[in-house]
């Protein structure tokens, strides 16, 4: 007995002294220009200067690693699909554990071609609810706005008349640097401001995490602007002009540092002069009208302009405290002219009535966002940061409408203006603690307050009816975060527990209608790694809960009569929809090879949806209510293959089947299932390092939803870009829509006692020169 206790004793005590021995290397990889955690990254130990391999590891969902090592001289290589491969220095482990603190991996400009038609398209990586773009300097260089970039994206459309979605929802958030800019502001307008010169990344976010603002049914879209940090005067510049329609645009980034500070600012101008025809037809099956079909036809004419303005500055206050200030002021204007010939007719061919219908509008919007953030780092791995913001805006509608009968006498011209306002508040809290070598926890605060007022004069002949609409929402949030590795799994659990009220209040109520709740949100983010050899793959599991409230469009009572045959209200009373969402996503990368593929599910309840009944004298009636449900299913892919050094081919595809319950009432005529598809093809011949050549081409199938069913479009582009001056600009033209078929849209509309059917038409192709260099 005292042998084996002995023996024991030994052991132990050889044990206690191997693991004195072995030591650590750690550290934590981030990307050189935005910071964010790279994570899986292959990270392999060679001895020095033998370069013979020991061992290796990957970094977890915070980008962090550790390996255990003997004393001794040693070297460490780390690769990742879409950066630069990194080699450090000599590491020395003379009885200490080594912290290599943040390392930087720089973006890599030989990645797959970009979705632009001017430019070459940067590597698509899945993460966990997410998809990041890439857009590199070579992909910057063709020129384009933010909207070109995202057209081939899979889980995106953007139809001809802007009306951009997410796997089939409308109902999508714009971030700037993780920020909103502004309340209520358009996706698509804010987005085509931007030039593609001034972007770093995109991410496409479809499930947030638990830090995250969950009010987003689609998902959300985060543009990354570039901030270069290099001492010195840094500047990009954009041009770019187009014809038929007429497009232009033209940005610059500018970025000077010195010592501890640098200030960046970025300009985006956007113009747009095009015109456009409609076709709309009404059969009514019921009405107390001898009339019943009306036939529409008009043309039109729509110009737009605006500038977007982003600047601030960074101080470091010490090696471990920095402050942050950055302003963001946009100014946008569209004018809108139209024109329509109306008939109502009926069975018996002798009646008949005809119209003309003349719409004219403008539109003023504008807001500024400024924002203050402090961050400090009292220890290694942990970070306190606080923020705060305050926006303020608005909008400005006039609009002219003259009807004109068929013996040619005018009725008195109807004006409408509308003007809205907001100010929006927000403070946010974060704070980051390593609870262990594989862990680490997260916490913050976030409240937010906005105020929205609406005033709308209709009115002929100096007789004007004055309605006003104003809305108060608060929010308050807190939100908790636990990471932890297990070998070559990652998890991630999230909570984040939300208070809302708002007030809703106007001339037309005889009382405010108010909301109140608390809410829940969950999330769980999982990565397992299954790297082998040369081949790297990852499995992404991730589920969240989401909330969609309603819009201020949505909830505004105050009467849209820019068609007088077709009229728009909101509906203050909505309930807000709660979106339970789950995806499945694999990740494949071998050599000539890449694969993205993503399966996914959601299910909504409360589903705000956009419904029109017919009225009095045939006039058809749209606004919003709560349906019980949704269900959704999907599948998405994205592949590149390059088969020859020279030409790479990328296509992608997306289908949703979805599943409506009926409507509250239950009597309304609807469509119990729906579908949605796309697919797109983008293959680029590299002629030498100075000349590309690009072909790229998006089909959309029927879109089927519960009240509407939009036909089919496609289209066609050519691009050709060459580099200049060094390689530091490039001179590109392409063709956009070489057939001049994807300005059609094809809708039909149904309820209760009609169908409708509607045809717009852009003229969608236009010619495109574009010039981009960069000054240091």
């Amino acid at each position: 007995m005292k042998r084996m206790l002995l023996i024991g004793l030994c052991l132990f005590t050889m044990s206690f002294i191997n693991n004195l021995q072995a030591k650590q290397i750690k550290g934590k990889l981030v990307d050189s220009q935005t910071g964010e955690a790279i994570i899986f990254a292959n990270i392999a130990i060679y001895h020095y200067p033998e370069n013979k391999l020991i061992t290796g590891t990957t970094s977890d969902l915070g980008g962090e690693f550790t390996i255990k090592v003997d004393e001794g001289r040693y070297q460490l290589k780390i690769s990742v699909i879409g950066y630069e491969p990194l080699s450090t220095k000599e590491i020395i482990v003379d009885g200490t554990t080594i912290n290599l603190g943040k390392l930087k991996l720089s973006p890599s400009l030989t990645q797959l071609n970009e979705v632009v038609v001017t430019a070459e398209k940067s590597y698509l990586i899945n993460k966990p609810g997410k998809q990041i773009v890439n857009v590199g300097k070579d992909i910057a260089s063709g020129g384009g706005n933010i909207t070109n970039v995202l057209r081939m994206v899979p889980s995106i459309e953007l139809t001809p008349r802007g009306n951009m979605s997410i796997r089939g929802n409308q109902n999508i958030k714009i971030l700037i640097n993780g920020r909103e800019p502004a309340y209520g502001i358009d996706a698509a307008t804010l987005l085509k401001q931007l030039p593609a010169s001034t972007v770093d990344q995109i991410e496409v976010i479809t499930n947030t995490s638990a830090k995250d603002d969950p009010e987003s049914a689609g998902g959300a879209i985060n543009i990354i602007l570039k901030k270069n940090t290099n001492d010195g005067l840094n500047i990009g510049i954009n041009l770019e002009a187009g014809k038929y329609p007429f497009k232009g645009s033209a940005g610059f980034t500018l970025n000077y540092g010195k010592n501890k500070t640098n200030t960046h600012l970025t300009y985006g101008y956007y113009t747009e002069k095009h015109k456009f025809s409609n076709k709309e037809q009404n059969i009514y099956t019921s009405g107390n009208t001898p009339y019943n079909q009306l036939s529409s036809s008009g043309n039109g004419n729509y110009k737009d302009a605006g500038h977007l303005i982003i600047g601030g500055f960074d101080y470091n206050i010490s090696d471990k405290k920095s402050l942050n200030f950055e302003l963001m002021h946009n100014q946008y204007k569209n004018k809108w002219d139209y024109k329509a010939d109306n008939t109502f007719n009926s069975s018996h061919h002798a009646l008949k009535k005809r119209s003309i219908t003349t719409n004219n509008s403008k539109d003023n919007i504008h807001f500024t966002n400024m924002i203050l953030k402090f961050e400090s780092k009292p220890e290694d791995d942990r970070v306190f940061s606080m923020e705060s913001s305050y926006a303020f805006g608005g909008v400005k509608d006039k609009r002219t409408i003259v009807e004109t009968n068929h013996l040619n006498i005018a009725e008195p011209a109807e004006k409408i203006s509308s003007d809205g306002d907001f100010k929006l508040g927000e403070i946010k809290a974060d704070y980051s603690i390593p609870v262990s070598d594989k862990s680490s926890f997260e916490m913050g605060l976030n409240s937010d307050a906005i105020w929205f007022n609406a005033v709308q004069e209709k009115g002929s002949l100096g007789q004007f009816q004055k309605k006003d609409f104003k809305f108060f929402q608060n929010r308050h949030a807190l939100y908790g975060i636990y990471t932890h590795r297990f070998g070559k799994l990652s998890t991630s659990v999230g909570i984040r527990p939300e208070y809302y009220y708002s007030n809703t209040k106007g001339s037309m109520y005889k009382k405010d209608i108010s909301q109140e709740y608390f809410s829940f949100f969950p999330n769980l983010k999982m990565q397992y790694d299954l790297n082998k050899d040369d081949i790297s793959q990852t499995i992404n599991l991730s589920f969240s809960k989401r909330i969609r409230r309603p819009s201020d469009e949505e909830l505004d009572p105050v009467i849209d009569y820019s068609n007088p045959t077709h009229l728009n209200r909101g509906n203050p009373s909505l309930k807000p929809e709660f979106i339970y969402s789950l995806e499945l996503a694999y990740s494949y990368y071998q050599g000539k090879t890449k694969i993205n593929s993503t399966a996914f599910a959601n299910r909504n309840t409360n589903v705000i949806q956009q419904y029109t009944e017919l009225k009095e004298d045939n006039i058809l009636f749209s606004t919003y209510r709560n349906h019980s449900k949704s269900n959704n299913l999907g599948f998405e892919m994205n592949l590149s293959y390059k088969p020859f050094k020279a030409l790479e081919i990328a296509p992608s595809g997306m289908f949703i089947y979805s599943r409506f319950a009926n409507p509250v009432d239950k009597t309304t005529r609807f469509n119990k299932k729906g579908h949605s598809w796309n697919v797109s093809l983008n293959n680029t011949v590299t002629i030498n390092h100075k000349n590309t050549f690009q072909i790229q081409g998006y089909y959309y199938g029927k879109n089927k939803s519960a009240y509407m069913l939009r036909e089919s479009y496609y289209q066609v582009n050519l691009g050709y870009k060459r580099n200049i001056i060094n390689g530091t600009g490039s001179l590109s033209l392409s063709v956009n829509d070489v057939f001049n078929s994807g300005g059609k849209e094809k809708y039909k509309y149904f309820g209760d006692g009609f169908t409708s059917q509607s045809e717009w038409h852009l003229n969608s192709r236009f010619y495109k020169l574009s010039l981009s260099f960069f000054i240091k």
